[in-house]
Order: C-alpha cells, then structure tokens, then sequence
C-alpha cells in the first residue's frame, strides 16, 4: 500500500499576518498534489470504482506484464517480447503516440501510452522497438467536456509486440530485457493520475544444437497478430519507426 504522504498544514494563528496568505498557498497546493487528488473528475458522477485505491493513480485499474514467447533459445532466434496491459472493465487507456483512427476523436488533455526499451547495436539478446506492433484501437463513447464523441481508446487485455533477435554468436547464459512503459486510466466520468513501471524478463540462451526447454508462451493470445514477417526486415537492415537502434526509442508504429 501507498504510504500515507506528508501533509503541511499551517498553524495560521502563528504566522505573521503579512504571510498568512502565502501559507494559505502552500497548504493548498500540498492538498492538490497528494495521491489523495492524483484523479481528474469530469463532473458527470463517481468515477465508477468499486474498491478502495491501493496506488491512487492509474495502476489501480490496469496491471503490466512482460510476456517472452520463449524463455530459453538457440543462437540465430527470434522470439516476441509482449507488454501487456490488462485494463479492468469499463476503463481504458490512451493509445501510443501519433497512433490515431479515421473518425475517432482524441482528447486533448490524454497523456499517452509510451514505452521505450534500451537497444544497443551489439546486443546478443536485442529488441526492435521499431517494429512494435501497437494493439487494436477501439473507440468508446464519452462526454469529457466537449460534448459526446467517440474516442480511441485501449480496452480490455492490450499487448505491444516487440520483436527480439538473439544474435548467431551469442554465447549461452542469462540475458536480461527491460521496458519502461507509462500509460493513462480513464473511464467515461474520470482520468486518474498517469503512472509508470519497469518491467523486466529473462532469456536464456543455450548452446547450438541443444533443444531449448524453457517456456513457450506462443499459443498466448497475446501474441496474436504478430507477422514474423518483420524478422526478414531486420535482419535485411531496416531499422523501423525513428530509425535509431543505439538509443532507447518509444515506439509509435502500430497494428495493422
């Protein structure tokens, strides 16, 4: 659970009259900021939360995971790292960046869903965020101060789909994956505060020749949709959306 946050409450009745007001202040901006009000009403009614929050932001409805199709592989693999969203029902977050739906409307104040992953050129276990495959964009009906419209939205289980190589030389060991993803809950009265997390998974590569035994997560859904086309592309040279293996990247392209 959240610890409960500091709170400055002046005692006005010895402060100096002349400052007094500045208290007032800093008092009244110590409220706003406390998880308490790390939520945004629309003034259409509750928010429509069951349960106590046990972050005060956007976690407390959408949970992350990081989902390796294969957690053991030979030299020369590919495998799919999946960032999964899990967005309880009747809530929703905010597609990627530049990601947009002809005929659904964007809000202008939605703090997107980005992740950026560390890429190095000579990586022997490296992602291509470049090539991510963005979820399916479903469009949900709101009024968020404009008046009704139709907005692009995550729903439900959402996956970013990232394709990883496993260099031909890459000696046998443990290698880690990281991704750092940010994101925004709303439902149709509410937006809580954004939030962030790391998550991180592990890929164990194991001599050529030897069968790999680790798990093999490829039946997940999650990873439906994913073209293994996009492995030729790599390897052919293509560097994907931004262009820049050497630098942690977000990733905008999406699901076709």
């Amino acid at each position: 659970m959240a610890p409960t946050p500091l709170r400055i409450v002046p005692r006005l009745d010895r402060i100096h009259p002349s400052h007094r007001l500045m208290a007032f202040a800093i008092a009244l901006i110590a409220a706003l900021v406390s998880p308490v009000h790390a939520q945004f009403d629309f003034g259409l009614g509750g928010g429509g939360r069951d349960q106590a929050p046990m972050f005060n932001d956007s976690r407390d409805e959408v949970s992350t995971s990081l989902l390796i199709s294969k957690t053991e592989a030979n030299p020369g693999a590919d495998l799919i790292a999946a960032v999964i969203l899990d967005i309880n029902p009747g809530w929703h977050a905010w597609p990627g960046p530049g990601i947009s739906e002809e005929g659904l409307a964007e809000f202008d104040g939605a703090i997107r869903t980005e992740l950026s992953m560390p890429t190095t050129s000579d990586g022997p276990v490296r992602p291509h965020p470049g090539f991510a495959i963005w979820p399916e964009i479903h469009g949900v009906e709101a009024d968020l101060g404009d008046g009704p419209a139709t907005y692009a939205v995550y729903e439900g289980r959402a996956a970013i789909l990232v394709p990883v190589t496993v260099a031909a030389d890459a000696a046998p060991g443990t290698y880690d994956l990281e991704v750092a993803i940010s994101f925004q809950c709303c439902d149709d009265q509410t937006c809580l505060a954004p939030a962030s997390e790391t998550l991180e998974a592990t890929v164990t590569v194991v001599a050529a020749g030897t069968v790999p035994a680790g798990a093999d997560n490829e039946a997940d859904p999650a990873f439906a949709g994913f073209d293994p086309a996009v492995f030729a592309r790599i390897r052919g040279g293509e560097t994907g959306y931004e262009g820049d293996p050497a630098t942690s990247m977000h990733i905008y392209a999406r699901r076709p």
